[in-house]
């Protein structure tokens, strides 16, 4: 039907407000819907010109002019919404909550007769977007999980957001991951990736509950910030998200290297940062670049004493770090030498203890001084603590990036730990042009065994290969049921194994192997960790999952791999070298093993998922 001349001329002007609008022009967009509502009466420009006004900060005009609406017996969702907004900002909690409970009774009152609009009522539909911001500025987090599951519109990106921060705020998090999941909009998939991830830390107990807003950061913004500016910026919501979120890609790429930014978030979060900080010690999924800040922030918090043994999870293992606020040494000292030279005398005397009491008088001195601490690093090594002095090591190359010395001994630990290419990596990256001949050839000699032993490794390496997937297959020869249940599962396989698997679901170590099995059996058998776990493996590992439960949860070994491919090379130790195969990574997991089960009267080696995952693991 076509439009009169007013109400032709009443559209373009409400076209032209919506462009100025988009680009943030409220001021200039005012007048073209004024005079749109005035020359037709057209409502979607009254709505606009409140909208305009409640983004300039000024709710309580935009409510005189949606008054022009409200009193009337029409549906009018959007227009109630709003004011339901604008009531929240004045503070006027139970006319907002009475303007809600209008918007849900209106839009309720016309979705069933959506059929009958000009666009099938696509319009309308985006109303749910507003009824939930409205929702969500009242902090009705379960109206808003409400409105989302039985309202259409599900599919639109800003309302899945809003609606996901609810689930999250109630403490939700697999179902906030899987609303946000679902989002297929491109402008959105990128920022809820954020979301998405963080949410797996706090679901898995890595950081601690924190309330989320409704507004993504605007990040434009934050960079243009001056350092003074960000300083005074509240690190609360959807920003606090961000940092995190920056905080767990800057450790995933760099997991050696210190992250500066935990430290400051810790700092400027009260007693939230001081939690964040306690459990990141505590987590034996998180590397030591991020406990390293999280232990100088809780030291300058004052939670640690300087100095004092900070106790921290690394690779499975309970172990002590240290933060000294001691004034560095300017320079070498004649008499500390002279007692570091009697600790190297009395160590290879086999006095060690007596050497150690006298490192320990230095570094309970009034300065810190790195000739002892790389002493103490060097003692370490040659009684095969290797982790611990390269934690030390670690440390010293924080406090003093590049020093020969220090890269040297950490070359040569972890030459000896067998990690020949890291050893390799950080023998050529030593510049010892200024250091003595005699540091020099030493370089070379360490350079030269290295070299050999990668050569040596290239030639032996398929042989070491080899014996690892006969050990491996050694176990694929045991007994196993077809109805497996997860308990006998996980006592039947190697410690490596279950240490793997541990690791991954971020179990915390345990002395005896019956509480690993008894904790790693609880969190597989909650439905979120499990879902996040699997998040992080590639495509073809859900699918050969998703094969296994669709065959009823056990499938003959060789139908598995025909499909996806075997497991040579996968190795043993998979606590230190994981497997690569996607039946590798799923057993890694302890998602499926592998056994030996009469079937018609035939031995036949089985694939098999534990029956008490089936149901949780099936799409």
């Amino acid at each position: 039907m076509p439009h009169l001349p007013e109400e032709q001329r009443a559209l373009e002007l409400n076209d032209q407000g919506l462009r100025l609008m988009q680009q943030r022009r409220f001021d200039e967009a005012i007048p073209y819907f004024r005079q749109a509502w005035e020359t037709a009466g057209i409502v979607a420009a009254l709505n606009n010109w409140a909208t305009a006004l409640y983004h300039q900060g000024k709710p309580a005009e935009a409510l005189q002019v949606l008054g022009q609406v409200l009193d009337t017996s029409l549906l009018h969702p959007y227009s109630r919404a709003l004011a339901s907004r604008c009531c929240a900002a004045l503070g006027d909690v139970e006319e907002a909550r009475r303007h809600l409970r209008q918007a849900i009774r209106d839009f309720d009152a016309g979705r069933f007769s959506l059929h009958t609009h000009p666009d099938g009522g696509r319009a309308w539909i985006e109303y749910t977007i507003l009824i939930k911001e409205a929702a969500a500025d009242l902090r009705d987090w379960r109206l808003v999980l409400d409105l989302h599951s039985r309202w259409p519109g599900r599919e639109l990106a800003r309302g899945a957001f809003i609606a996901g921060v609810a689930a999250f705020n109630l403490g939700k998090y697999a179902q906030a991951v899987r609303i946000w999941e679902r989002v297929r909009d491109p402008n959105w998939t990128g920022p809820l990736r954020a979301y998405i991830d963080v949410t797996h830390w706090v679901e898995r107990g890595v950081v601690p509950p924190f309330p989320l807003d409704t507004r993504l950061p605007e990040t434009g913004r934050l960079r243009s910030l001056t350092p003074e500016e960000a300083d005074q910026l509240p690190v609360e919501g959807s920003l606090r998200l961000l940092v995190l979120a920056g905080i767990f890609g800057m450790a995933g790429e760099k997991p050696d290297e210190d992250v500066p930014l935990v430290a400051e978030l810790i700092r400027r979060t009260g007693e939230w940062g001081i939690e964040f900080g306690r459990r990141i010690l505590d987590s034996a999924s998180l590397p030591l670049g991020l406990k390293f800040g999280a232990a100088r922030a809780l030291t300058e918090a004052g939670v640690f004493q300087p100095g004092e043994p900070i106790p921290v999870v690394h690779q499975g293992r309970r172990i002590e770090i240290f933060v000294h606020a001691k004034q560095l040494a300017d320079g070498p000292d004649p008499e500390l030498e002279e007692m570091l030279a009697r600790a190297r005398e009395l160590w290879h005397q086999g006095k060690r203890a007596e050497a150690r009491k006298l490192l320990d008088r230095i570094e309970e001195g009034p300065v810190l001084y790195p000739p002892a601490l790389l002493l103490a690093a060097d003692f370490l090594r040659d009684e095969g603590k290797l982790d611990e002095a390269l934690i030390q090591l670690d440390a010293l190359d924080r406090l003093m990036p590049n020093q020969p010395g220090v890269l040297f001994l950490m070359a040569l630990c972890h030459f000896e730990m067998g990690d020949l290419e890291a050893a390799w990596e950080l023998a050529q990256s030593i510049d010892a042009s200024r250091m003595s001949p005699a540091f020099q050839q030493e370089v070379e000699r360490l350079k030269a065994a290295i070299a050999a032993e990668l050569h040596s490794w290239d030639t032996h390496e398929a042989y070491v290969a080899a014996f690892m997937d006969a050990l491996r297959e050694e176990v694929d020869e045991r007994p196993i049921r077809l109805d497996l249940k997860l308990a006998t599962a996980l006592r039947r396989i190697p410690v490596p194994w279950l240490n793997a698997a541990a690791g991954r679901f971020a179990i915390e170590p345990h002395r005896r192997r019956a509480e690993r099995e008894k904790a790693l059996a609880a969190a597989m058998m909650d439905p979120g960790r499990l879902k996040a776990v699997l998040a992080e493996e590639p495509p073809e590992v859900r699918k050969a999952l998703d094969f296994l439960l669709a065959e009823g949860g056990w499938v003959k070994l060789h139908r598995l791999t025909r499909r996806f491919g075997d497991q040579t090379g996968d190795g043993f130790y998979w606590d230190g070298r994981p497997p690569t195969s996607p039946l590798g990574r799923l057993r890694a997991l302890c998602l499926v093993h592998v056994g030996r089960a009469q079937i018609e009267g035939r031995n036949y080696k089985v694939a098999v998922v534990p029956v008490e995952l089936r149901p949780l693991l099936t799409p």
